[in-house]
């Protein structure tokens, strides 16, 4: 009977202990017992609204989250990875152009940019040729590409970039643009019947448009010397989706090497049909079949500098030429060489 009662006291010191232990809470803050009242959020506790406030506060106003009225909060991470938390009621506010961050958030240019994305803008060349170096240097070592030295990069307004891009069809969140300038000198033999084409060397470049953080140019370089890559390996590429989304790919990939992961993230749920689309197909190829096939299925959707020009004749050479063909409807045959040879 004794050895009954002192195992049943047993039982009622260890369920006292179990239940006093169940009670006590420590809070993720201070690291002190919670002795009163508590608050919690999702798994963590606090021991005060003071606590709670130093870990989730609203990154705008201030105001301390997980309690009412601000119960619901949501987390925005900005372009240095930082996790941050916006109460509902800022969230309604005009959020960062580049990573939907409140803090802070000013209009800059008509653009609306939060602190953290302020204090790294890139407005002048010259602050751009760092980031340039270094995404040739990373896609060089990573990724074999090679390097382009006459390969010109301008920062330029926003009203610059759209002057200059007026004849192209861009998205409008674009932040960058390749271009190539390039010539096809052409001329008829005497009877008409041989037309002979010089192609002349293509000069590519860039553009950046002024007023974005560095880890958004940098990407946005990224993106371009892709389309650099592809012009010097296979001229053209007849999907847009297949080029854009091989270029939105390395991008993706070189932001996460560089530490900037969000900005490959949000690639993953881009509602852009020819962006969002081509990532989501080359990043996929690029993981399930690897880079030899990726690029034989690039290639197989691609036309070599004399294909292109021979597919496209009418568009390549002047009007005049160009009328000759159309009024006598029979296409003269095409030589690729030196237009001063032929004249002779």
């Amino acid at each position: 009977m004794k050895n009954a009662l002192a195992l049943g006291s047993l039982f009622l010191v260890l369920a006292a202990a179990l239940l006093l232990a169940a009670e006590s809470r420590i809070c993720s803050v201070c690291g002190k017992a919670c002795t009163g009242g508590y608050y919690t959020l999702g798994d963590e506790t606090f021991c005060s609204e003071t606590c709670l406030g130093k870990k989730y506060s609203c990154a705008s106003c201030g105001v301390t989250l997980g309690i009412a009225p601000n119960t619901k909060f949501k987390i925005v991470t900005d372009v240095n990875e930082k996790k941050l938390y916006f109460c509902e009621s800022c969230m309604e506010k005009p959020g960062c152009k580049y990573c939907g961050s409140r803090k802070q958030t000013e209009l800059v240019n008509g653009v609306p940019l939060c602190a953290t994305c302020r204090e790294s803008v890139i407005n002048k060349t010259e602050e751009a040729v760092p980031l340039l170096k270094e995404a040739q240097d990373l896609l060089a070592e990573k990724f074999y590409f090679p390097k382009n030295p006459t390969l010109k990069m301008e920062v330029v307004s926003r009203e610059e970039f759209e002057r200059r891009t007026a004849s192209s069809t861009l998205p409008a969140n674009v932040g960058a643009v390749h271009i190539t300038h390039s010539s096809v000198k052409s001329q008829f033999s005497p009877d008409e019947k041989v037309l002979t084409i010089e192609l002349e060397m293509v000069d590519s470049g860039m553009l950046v448009i002024a007023g974005a953080p560095k880890a958004v140019v940098f990407d946005s370089i990224v993106h371009e010397l892709t389309h650099d890559f592809l012009r010097g390996k296979y001229y053209f590429i007849d999907d847009p989706v297949i080029e854009e989304g091989f270029c939105e790919a390395m991008a993706a990939m070189c932001s996460l090497l560089r530490g900037n992961p969000q900005l490959a993230k949000n690639r993953f749920t881009s509602q852009l049909p020819v962006y969002g689309e081509g990532f989501r197909k080359m990043y996929g190829m690029l993981q399930e079949k690897g880079w030899d096939e990726t690029l034989s299925f690039i290639k197989s959707h691609s036309l070599t500098r004399k294909q292109y020009i021979s597919k496209n004749l009418l568009n390549c050479i002047n009007k005049e030429q160009a009328e000759i063909i159309k009024k006598k409807q029979v296409m003269p045959k095409i030589i690729f060489g030196k237009v001063q040879d032929a004249a002779k």
